[in-house]
């Protein structure tokens, strides 16, 4: 799960758990973060090598050390920009996130969890709409629409579209 939300927010791999098919059915990995580690980190987490891993796919792998890799380069795949979400917050989500203020009430009756909305951005980029699908109460469904109604957003499609996001509560930066 790791290395899928990764990702979608263009950012390398930590296991090496994905791969992207092409319409002529080529597998090719994403790329790596840190890759000369990359089996000593599967091994923590129970994973067998991402030898082993990429042979079942028909992937021929060889282990990176901190000085070279020998591995060719159409081994990995690269997003391109039209792959890339159309519609993205202005900063990454983080950005958004860091706008949360953890409401008194909830925090007095430890509430924790998410607040998922659904709301509309312009093609300008700016939010509308913006109502709570599935709320925590205690203030936080209010807080979520407070930070939604300042976001900013870029928008490539350059129209209307319905969106759905999920705000921690409360939020902690890593």
């Amino acid at each position: 799960m790791v290395d899928r939300v990764r990702i979608t927010q263009n950012q390398p791999q930590v296991y090496g758990t994905q791969l992207h098919e092409s319409k002529k059915g080529i597998f090719q990995l994403y790329p790596i973060g840190d890759e000369a580690f990359v089996n000593d980190r599967r091994k923590k987490a129970g994973l067998s090598s991402l030898q082993s891993y990429l042979k079942k796919w028909g992937i021929d792998y060889k282990p990176v050390s901190s000085t070279a890799n020998l591995n060719p380069p159409n081994l990995y795949y690269k997003v391109t920009e039209e792959e890339l979400p159309a519609i993205e917050p202005v900063g990454g989500n983080k950005a958004i996130y860091s706008q949360l203020a953890y409401p008194e009430q909830a925090k007095a009756a430890n509430i924790n969890g998410f607040v998922t909305v659904q709301l509309t951005v312009t093609g300008s980029g700016s939010t509308k709409d913006i109502t709570v699908v599935k709320g925590l109460g205690y203030g936080c469904d209010e807080e979520a629409v407070r930070v939604l109604k300042e976001a900013k957003f870029t928008n490539k499609a350059g129209e209307d579209s319905e969106i759905r996001m999920r705000l921690p509560f409360p939020y902690q930066q890593q």
